[in-house]
C-alpha cells in the first residue's frame, strides 16, 4: 500500500490514462494517484489502518463513476483492498445527492488489457471484468 511503484506499475499507469485520454465515452478523469483527493482505508495483514490512494476516478457520464486501481506485484492485501474499495463505492452511491452510482475496478498490474480496438472505457471494463473482479 502507499505510494511505492515499479517502473513497471509506472508504465501500467501511463497506458490506462493514454487509454482515458482516447476513449469516447469518458467525461472526466481525476489522477487521483497524484492529486489524493480520494484516500481508502483499509487494514492490512498485520491488522493495522492503512489508507492508500486509487489510481483513477473515471466520469462516463454524469452519474456513473468508476473508481479504477492498478494493484502492483505485492498481492498479499488484495482481498483486503478489493472489499475496501467495494464498501467505499457502495457508501458513496448511496450517499450521492446527485444520484451518482460508483463503481470499482481493480486492474491486475501484470498487464493492462487495451486493445487499440477498444473505443470506450464502458468497453474496456466490460471485458476486464472477465479477468478480475469488479
Amino acid at each position: 500500500m502507499g505510494k511505492r511503484t515499479t517502473g513497471h506499475e509506472r508504465r501500467l499507469r501511463r497506458g490506462l490514462f493514454a487509454f482515458l485520454d482516447r476513449a469516447t465515452d469518458v467525461v472526466s478523469v481525476v489522477d487521483n494517484y497524484r492529486d489524493g483527493s480520494v484516500t481508502i482505508a483499509v487494514l492490512d495483514g498485520r491488522g493495522r489502518m492503512r489508507e492508500f490512494a486509487p489510481t483513477a476516478l473515471v466520469a462516463t457520464d454524469r452519474h456513473r463513476v468508476w473508481l479504477v486501481q492498478i494493484h502492483g506485484a505485492d498481492t498479499s492485501d488484495l482481498p483486503r483492498i478489493r472489499e475496501s474499495i467495494r464498501l467505499w463505492c457502495q457508501s458513496r452511491t448511496l450517499g450521492d445527492t446527485l444520484g451518482r452510482t460508483f463503481r470499482p475496478l481493480l486492474l491486475d498490474g501484470g498487464h493492462l488489457p487495451v486493445r487499440d480496438s477498444l473505443a470506450s472505457f464502458e468497453e474496456f471494463a466490460a471485458e476486464t471484468a472477465g479477468h478480475y473482479q469488479r
